[in-house]
């Protein structure tokens, strides 16, 4: 495969979303940023609990709950990136998620002020990321 059979199949439209136009190259470069974004979240997760976490002394499920709070915001932050690159402008569609946002939080405030209660059990009263169920006599206890 030459050159320019290379370009032809990656600069197939497969689609379209708004005024953008949805290629194999386009594809391809979403993939590679999110798998990127991936790779970083996962070198910063080694990173804190090496060089950090042991410093602090913290327990090792408020460890695991603080990386999986950063793998989240990492992701969603690279996804955002990744979507943006490819040329589909999310401007509209985050004004339109910060109303329906404002619009659930004020019909489900107790959803809201459970969930946050429950982030608060988590990070204060952190449990071992590996907890294993054992079945002893009809109980079910934690190890």
């Amino acid at each position: 495969m030459n050159w320019e059979q290379l370009h032809t199949v990656l600069g197939k439209k497969l689609g379209a979303v708004g005024q953008v136009t949805i290629t194999p190259a386009v594809l391809m470069t979403i993939l590679i940023i999110i798998a990127g974004t991936y790779w970083a979240s996962r070198l910063l997760q080694r990173m804190l609990r090496r060089n950090v976490f042991g410093r602090l002394g913290l327990r090792e499920g408020t460890q695991a709950t603080i990386c999986r709070v950063f793998h989240y915001v990492i992701m969603c932050v690279g996804a955002y990136i990744a979507v943006n690159q490819a040329g589909i402008n999310l401007t509209g569609l985050a004004a339109m998620t910060a109303v329906l946002m404002v619009g659930i939080s004020l019909g489900l405030q107790n959803i809201t002020v459970i969930s946050s209660a429950g982030s608060y059990c988590c990070l204060s009263v952190p449990c071992r990321s590996e907890i294993l169920w054992k079945s002893a006599e009809s109980k079910v206890r934690f190890e």
